[in-house]
């Protein structure tokens, strides 16, 4: 076992050392800059994407190296902001779930809400780290409709726990539990969902996953429509100057900006962002 998962740990990073170091490197690299494409609508969900490289796929749970090695250009630095919980809150305003839409009037933590509630102890907190953890696993997966079976595996706990962790969940969010199956049953007929920024998403229905899409798209394609408005917005503040966004992953924005102006860029750019999300996402 010692030997293969030394060789398994090997090929792991033997990949990503050559898709993101040397391939990188010798073919994307020029000058100061890394030239990568971001793709407007690349994914199935309707999310922005990134290819050749991807910029949103850089190692960071175990090779921090890598994003290490991307830094603020001379004389400037990386101001890096993204939305709290941004998918959970889409959630909240598909599904009407009451209890969901509390929980961030309230301005609770949304991930530990469902730790809490999914291992019935009000009183955990993220101190609990290993319980914050799975429950933030299973908050984001019952957005999506995952199984006992997959969360199992996913969390690599037995079956029957599982599918208590789902149970909590939905009996207390009863009404993302209501709000996924009318969303898929809807979406077999007019095979296409509809973003909370009005743009359609077309959903394949005989793709293995389209049950998956159905409810992914909405989600993601509305978080992507946040990010995308937010971006425009950006832009229209600086015009004629030099556009200081330098790279988006998913909901979260980087911008290079010079030192000088960073305390001046900061809340610009926290306007820009809450803005975009309160024009698409409804309060």
């Amino acid at each position: 076992d010692k030997w293969v998962d030394l060789i398994l740990d090997f090929r792991e990073s033997s990949k990503r050392a050559t898709t993101y170091g040397r391939s990188l490197l010798n073919t994307y690299v020029e000058g100061e800059r890394v030239w990568a494409n971001f793709n407007v609508t690349g994914a199935e969900t309707g999310r922005l994407s990134s290819s050749s490289p991807n910029m949103q796929n850089i190692p960071a749970a175990k090779e921090d190296m890598f994003r290490e090695c991307f830094v603020a250009s001379s004389g400037c630095e990386l101001v890096v902001a993204d939305y709290a919980a941004q998918e959970p809150r889409i959630l909240a305003a598909l599904s009407g779930d009451v209890e969901l839409i509390d929980v961030f009037r309230r301005k609770e933590n949304v991930h530990l809400e469902v730790t809490r509630t999914i291992f019935g102890n009000p009183a955990l907190t993220k101190k609990d780290a290993e319980l914050y953890k799975q429950g933030k696993i299973v908050n984001l997966a019952m957005m999506y409709g995952m199984t006992a079976y997959g969360l199992a595996k996913r969390l690599g706990i037995d079956e029957g726990d599982a599918e208590r962790y789902v149970q909590s969940y939905f009996s207390r969010f009863w009404g993302v539990a209501r709000w996924i199956p009318q969303q898929r049953e809807e979406t077999l007929g007019k095979e296409h969902v509809r973003t909370l920024g009005g743009r359609y998403v077309w959903i394949n229905r005989y793709m293995r996953l389209w049950g998956n899409n159905a409810v992914n798209a909405p989600i993601q394609g509305t978080a992507a429509d946040v990010t995308k408005r937010a971006l425009g917005l950006l832009h229209k503040k600086f015009p004629g100057q030099k556009y200081p966004v330098v790279a988006t992953v998913h909901d979260e924005i980087v911008c290079d900006v010079p030192k000088k102006e960073v305390r001046k860029f900061i809340p610009i750019f926290r306007e820009c962002l809450l803005k975009a999300f309160s024009d698409i996402v409804p309060n």
